[in-house]
């Protein structure tokens, strides 16, 4: 493996898992810190490991690929939206972390923070510019390291997921789903990766990852508010 693409992957793995255990980094800064982290990305793999923008994946001629990725990303998350109709299904569905939240923020959330702030983030990181990077290798090579990293990043998130869903979370339980998540995550990026290849670019797992996330949000919101009021009283 380059040791610019090794580098990079462990300081994405650092970034996430520092600033994720940082509160004010789930606030207002999530989306600015996490573009500005975009932008250091691509710029200095352009400016100092001479990648062009068809090697990260910002070529041309995506329409096809973002209406593509579109359209799996609905199909992907139609099953969250079924889940809603019974309580098991939306226990299942439901994150604590929607609680409390007003239907201005699920707003911001969906249209701005997760497509904007999580998807594209993610997808010039691992699928553009480490991708790139680790092309030379192979596209599998690159493929299979890019994912490694894709779900390590996943470390602190899921962390948050678990504890915010489980009350208390002793670490005899709490690691064995964190590895979930990171095992789940991976595979997550193969198949972005595998649609990055198919595509030719970043347009389709791009539109599949915000798609998917989003509605995700939106679903796990409705989940909640549903087993909140199907609750038993006290």
């Amino acid at each position: 493996m380059p040791g610019a693409a090794l580098g990079i992957g462990l300081a994405l793995i650092l970034y996430n898992t520092l600033l994720n255990r940082w509160p004010p980094f789930h606030g207002r800064l999530y989306v600015p810190l996490n573009l500005a982290l975009s932008a250091l990305l691509v710029g200095s793999a352009s400016i100092v490991w001479g990648l062009d923008a068809e090697s990260m994946g910002l070529g041309p001629g995506q329409g096809p690929g973002l209406l593509a990725g579109l359209g799996l990303g609905l199909i992907a998350a139609a099953p969250m939206f079924l889940a809603l109709t019974t309580r098991r299904g939306a226990r299942a569905v439901a994150d604590e972390r929607m609680a409390g939240l007003s239907s201005r923020q699920i707003a911001y959330r969906t249209t701005l923070r997760v497509p904007v702030g999580t998807a594209l983030t993610e997808e010039l990181a691992f699928r553009g510019v480490l991708f790139g990077l680790l092309a030379a290798q192979g596209e599998l090579q690159a493929a299979l390291w890019s994912s490694l990293f894709f779900g390590l990043w996943h470390v602190a998130p899921g962390i948050n997921l678990v504890d915010s869903n489980s009350s208390p979370t002793p670490a005899s339980s709490r690691w064995p789903k964190v590895a979930g998540i990171v095992a789940l995550s991976s595979l997550a990026g193969l198949a972005l990766a595998g649609l990055r290849i198919w595509s030719g670019g970043l347009a389709a797992p791009f539109a599949l990852h915000a798609t998917l996330n989003s509605l995700g949000t939106a679903a796990a919101h409705l989940a909640l508010k549903r087993t909140e009021k199907t609750a038993p009283r006290a």
